[in-house]
């Protein structure tokens, strides 16, 4: 798993080094290349291999006999840090008590944990997307999310207080970066447990 993930990381590094050029070539004005995508998909679902790989060993170490599907637990946007927990803790029983440091780096992978920057929710819906309709060029476009109180009605995503702006190809950028670095740490710690 920590090869695959370091190889992913590797990947990204080497995809983002490519980037600036990019930018310079296209002026940003150009839509994301079909060859970018296809980097992006491979990418990512590498990294989300990852998150399986892991879910399933934890479902093997924390729930043994259980053989229905399983997936990493990744928190929604607006989805408190206590709720997501009762999250996990059903999903794998025993995990905060008898590995803390698991049960720590599955919560520093979530949106809570990056406010600036929630790149988990997005690779999770940018792989799902691109596995049944191909890379998802609509999540690479300027997106707006802003703040909306838990409850009020409508289609913005709660964030507490956070409003950021994402562009098409420095998204790409910046959610390599965060996906590869969040997930190779991730790996490192769970080669440990």
């Amino acid at each position: 798993m920590q090869t695959t993930a370091q190889s992913a990381h590797d990947e990204a590094g080497k995809l983002n080094a490519s980037i600036p050029n990019y930018l310079k070539s296209t002026e940003n004005a150009a839509p994301v290349s079909d060859d970018l995508l296809r980097q992006l998909k491979h990418i990512c679902g590498d990294l989300v291999s990852v998150l399986d790989y892991a879910a399933a060993e934890m479902r093997d170490r924390f729930r043994p006999g259980y053989d229905g599907p399983i997936y990493f637990p990744i928190a929604n946007l607006g989805q408190s840090e206590p709720e997501f927990q009762k999250v996990v803790d059903g999903q794998f029983p025993g995990l905060r008590e008898r590995a803390p440091r698991l049960n720590e780096a599955i919560l520093s992978l979530q949106w809570f944990r990056n406010r600036e920057y929630p790149w988990l929710p997005y690779l999770r819906d940018f792989n799902n997307v691109s596995k049944h309709e191909g890379p998802p060029r609509h999540l690479l476009a300027r997106v707006s999310l802003t703040a909306t109180p838990v409850g009020d009605e409508g289609n913005s995503q709660h964030a507490e207080g956070t409003i950021f702006m994402l562009e098409s190809i420095g998204f790409a950028s910046k959610f390599l970066q965060a996906s590869s670095e969040g997930i190779l740490r991730f790996a490192r710690v769970f080669a440990e447990i």
